[in-house]
């Protein structure tokens, strides 16, 4: 579920510092991406960070939970993605630094995705060639 309007609105005013982060609507939400890196996303109204497993320690002291949501079958856990706590909203240095990490990791997540593509790309030509 998309997050409301007024929702987006003050989180894009909260991360006003960072310059460069933008909003568009994806899967029922709201992604956030700085530098074309999708870092955030809002659903409902609830943001979420992207987190790696060296972040994510700090979002679960915090009381934070990942997102999920329910399928006919199962709930489904997305552990990549943290809630960020409401109070942490409410303090704009506080949240802009939390957002520059997320960058980090979602670039970092990216650049790997993007290298085990390439590898596999090589891998098939190499086979194409055998053949």
């Amino acid at each position: 579920m998309a997050g409301t309007d007024s929702y987006v609105e003050f989180v894009l005013e909260q991360l006003a510092a960072l310059d460069g982060v933008v909003s568009a609507r994806f899967f029922g939400g709201v992604g956030l991406s700085c530098d074309a890196v999708l870092f955030a996303m809002i659903m409902g109204n609830a943001l979420y960070f992207a987190v790696d497993d060296v972040t994510r320690p700090k979002y679960v002291a915090m009381g934070s939970s990942c997102f999920s949501y329910n399928t006919r079958k199962r709930r489904v856990d997305v552990t990549r993605f943290y809630a960020v706590p409401a109070q942490t909203l409410e303090e704009p240095e506080e949240l802009v630094a939390l957002a520059k990490e997320s960058i980090r990791v979602a670039d970092a997540a990216k650049q790997q995705r993007a290298g085990a593509s390439a590898r596999r790309s090589r891998a098939s030509r190499a086979l194409a060639k055998k053949k």
